[in-house]
């Protein structure tokens, strides 16, 4: 076993719903198609029957810890999606608190009053929301500054370049201390080598996630999460 890996056992609190279509004999990632799903008109429809789709007897039976759901900006607009989505979860049995609404770092910023209004009534239905793609640069700080945010990922190369390039280093320092201030849980995502796990632990993160932990499967093949305790703060996504 690689060293970074040795003594350490992983607690698993949260999964995250990566959407595809299926398009004759081959999968889609919903970053190749979602552009398109917008330009038709069709993403909040496409939320919709994700939600329906995730919110289901099997995930609450098998899913103990966080559902991470990424969804469009623009159904950032539909008034009733959050209230709808809280039915589903209520008539599911499943706790409003495990699911975090993700939305990209720059999306977030187009319209910052509608964005204020949609945390705080995300909030309102105790939901949680991340930020995600976080970049190296201003918007992050504008984002802790004016929103509550419960969580904020980064990618584990931008960690591993941290003990390489000042700049890098001084901004993630920096980030990393406001989120501790603000209670915010940064998460390392897209791990799969030791060496950059390595890299997250020495920056004091916990909260890791990528295929070095768990490979992606077919929501149909979830089975039961393992309850063990962690024996350090190390938590997977």
């Amino acid at each position: 076993m690689d060293e970074p890996l040795k003594n350490l056992l992983l607690e698993r609190v949260a999964m995250e719903v990566l959407a595809q279509l299926n398009i004759g004999d081959r999968w889609v990632m919903a970053r190749d198609f979602l552009g398109m799903v917008e330009r038709r008109g069709q993403a909040e429809t496409f939320d919709r029957q994700l939600m329906k789709t995730l919110i289901s007897p099997q995930v609450a039976t098998h899913c103990n810890g966080l559902i991470f759901v990424n969804i469009s900006p623009r159904t950032v607009r539909a008034k009733s999606f959050l209230a709808d989505v809280a039915h589903l979860m209520d008539t599911a049995g499943m706790a409003r608190s495990r699911l975090v609404f993700e939305l990209n770092e720059r999306e977030s910023l187009a319209d910052l009053n509608l964005f204020d209004r949609f945390i705080e009534e995300l909030h309102g239905f105790d939901f949680k929301f991340a930020i995600d793609q976080t970049t190296p640069g201003h918007w992050i700080f504008q984002h802790l500054r004016r929103h509550p945010v419960d969580y904020v990922k980064i990618n584990a190369d931008w960690l591993t370049n941290r003990s390489q390039i000042a700049r890098d280093r001084a901004f993630i320092d920096s980030l990393l201390g406001l989120a501790r201030a603000l209670s915010v849980i940064i998460i390392a995502q897209e791990i799969q080598t030791p060496e950059q796990l390595s890299a997250v632990r020495a920056a004091g993160i916990s909260w890791v996630q990528g295929p070095l932990f768990a490979q992606e499967m077919p929501l149909a093949e979830l089975s039961p999460t393992d309850d063990e305790p962690t024996t350090e703060t190390d938590t997977a996504t």
